[in-house]
């Protein structure tokens, strides 16, 4: 008898877009995920549930401009039996740009004072510049980009440590590289 009572229930499932050629960036907000309204029997949608449904949206035929996708529920990959009866959003849409590079120096952020006994030489940071990918228009301000606040307090001796490039000040959705840079600290006695 439990397998034959048929219900509907709606469910919240993550939606991912996949294969985005690298040369695009999305402007505009693509939902997190879309709802689907199924109709099955109480054992398939306790399945349902507990599974880890997500659908995939394939991006590769993307353009630069308006791109509009159908949901494929055949990514759900549901169990025979279970029908949809509806999926909102049934299309999703965004906004594509064209991506480009741009190297830019990087600016070693220091926080507190060597020891009062020495002072800094030299302040080496390998890689000094870093390529941000993104599109055109908010790449065009950028001149510089700091690092992550780099300690001095109470040094005196040679140091080296790990630092990244301070992406808060950075409009969302850029690409930094490399991640990690060396910051090499050398001082002398005054």
């Amino acid at each position: 008898m439990a397998g034959q009572d048929t219900s509907t229930s709606e469910l919240t499932v993550p939606l991912e877009l996949a294969n985005l050629p690298s040369d695009l960036v999305i402007r505009t907000e693509v939902p997190a995920s879309i709802n689907v309204q199924v109709s099955a029997n109480t054992a398939q949608l306790r399945f349902l549930v507990d599974r880890k449904l997500h659908v995939w949206i394939n991006a590769a035929s993307a353009r630069e401009g308006y791109n509009a996708f159908s949901v494929d529920i055949d990514s759900l990959d549901l169990p025979r039996g279970v029908q949809v009866r509806r999926v909102t959003p049934p299309i999703v849409e965004f906004d594509a740009v064209k991506t480009t590079n741009k190297i830019v120096p990087l600016k070693p952020e220091t926080v507190g004072s060597v020891n009062p006994n020495y002072r800094v030489r030299a302040l080496i940071l390998e890689p000094d510049e870093v390529t941000i990918q993104g599109p055109h228009e908010a790449l065009e301000e950028i001149e510089t980009l700091s690092t992550t606040p780099i300690p001095l307090e109470d040094l005196n001796r040679d140091t080296s440590l790990t630092v990244t490039p301070l992406l808060s000040d950075l409009p969302p959705g850029l690409i930094v590289t490399p991640r990690e840079i060396r910051a090499t600290i050398t001082v002398e006695a005054r």
